[in-house]
């Protein structure tokens, strides 16, 4: 069971043939990210514990969106509070690598 998403910053990505549904939960205040193998089926928490916490990194954790550059590394995008926070993800799409890079706008 995937815990109900708020309204705030959901994204879903495929790669390799999973699709990944990264989204705010628990008032906004937590990202997690639950996985299928088509849309059209259920989802199921990848984790069962929030990706980034609450309040991580000077912001809230807003609007999670993952990218795969053109050499292969992933990376997940949030922000809020008039800051980006950028981090390298592994493979599996959610276990952080690296440290957190923090943007303010």
């Amino acid at each position: 069971m995937v815990e109900k998403p708020s309204s705030l910053g959901r994204h879903c990505y495929r790669k390799n043939g999973t699709y990944y549904f990264y989204f705010s939960a628990g008032n906004s205040a937590k990202n997690k990210v639950a996985t299928t193998i088509h849309p059209s089926k259920p989802f199921t928490d990848a984790l069962y514990k929030p990706l980034i916490s609450e309040n991580s990194h000077d912001t809230q954790p807003f609007y999670a969106h993952a990218f795969t550059d053109d050499d292969g590394q992933s990376y997940l995008f949030y922000g809020g509070w008039n800051r980006a926070i950028v981090v390298k993800i592994d493979e599996d799409m959610f276990s952080i690598v690296g440290d957190f890079s923090n943007h303010p706008l």
